[in-house]
């Protein structure tokens, strides 16, 4: 009786720390993926960022080609 009392304390003991251990398992993967979510969101953040700084405002004129005629070639140039 007194081993089957024993057994059934041990099973129990192992179950509730397995159950604490599954509960940490998926407590530090759900804390991994958090940071792993918020490293790839603010790399894309700086790359944005970065695209945004690559691009610079200007105004411009179209130049119309010119003809043969009135090209300014060099002399030894056809």
């Amino acid at each position: 009786m007194l081993e089957r009392t024993a057994a059934f304390l041990v099973a129990v003991i192992v179950l509730i720390l397995s159950f604490f251990f599954v509960a940490a398992a998926v407590a530090f993967v759900l804390i991994l993926a958090a940071v792993l979510a918020v490293r790839w969101w603010w790399l894309k953040h700086k790359l944005r960022k970065a695209a945004a700084a690559e691009f610079i405002p200007a105004e411009y004129t179209v130049v119309e080609r010119e003809t043969q005629q009135g090209a300014r070639l060099p002399p030894d140039a056809k």
